[in-house]
């Protein structure tokens, strides 16, 4: 083989490795990003419990705690309704707003605490299906990764496949180098 053509497939190889890496670098940002998010949904979601514990206790809490475990919970379910996808949200996304919905109304209405510890096992339920569905995603990565990784692994493949046939295709005149007898320029 002539140079400019071996200096084509170097550089062919060489923006192939690039574009690679570029994506694996942009995926992991995304991944990133995503344990953040799910750290914050999991903070406000156990905040959201919190403000719902307040107000279980019936008679215990004064006015003003009630009033402002009710803006808590306001300002926490807003944070959460944010952090989930309005567009197309996941049936799992969907049975946490529904709990969250229900315990809202429960709450409101003045639900003795006996009563929503059923909805409170519904809600972290619904919160821990949530989290552990994103979990798996960020794990997993996104489509753009798992294809640039599965193109890594046939282009391996491919080269070790090259590697192995040029070395059977070259082997007497690789051990004749080896052993010293000759001196070739092995031609591919």
């Amino acid at each position: 083989m002539n140079e400019p053509v071996i200096a084509v497939i170097i550089a062919f190889l060489a923006a192939i490795g690039a574009m690679i890496s570029l994506v694996i670098t942009k995926e992991l940002k995304t991944s990133e990003f995503r344990q953040a998010w799910i750290s914050e949904l999991r903070q406000a979601l156990s905040n959201l419990l919190g403000f719902y514990d307040v107000l279980r206790r019936d008679s215990e809490v004064s006015d003003e705690e009630r009033k402002s475990a009710y803006k808590g919970i306001t300002v926490v379910q807003s944070e959460i309704y944010l952090r989930l996808n309005h567009s197309k949200p996941s049936r799992e996304e969907t049975v946490l707003r529904d709990a969250i919905k229900l315990l809202n109304v429960k709450v409101s209405s003045g639900t003795p605490s006996s009563d929503l510890k059923e909805d409170i096992d519904d809600f972290t339920m619904a919160s821990h299906n949530v989290l552990k569905k994103e979990w798996k995603r960020v794990k997993r990565g996104e489509l753009l990764y798992l294809s640039m990784k599965w193109l890594c692994i046939i282009i391996f493949v491919i080269c070790l496949i090259s590697l192995v046939v040029f070395i059977f295709s070259h082997w007497p005149a690789i051990v004749s180098v080896l052993l010293g007898r000759d001196i070739i320029i092995l031609s591919i």
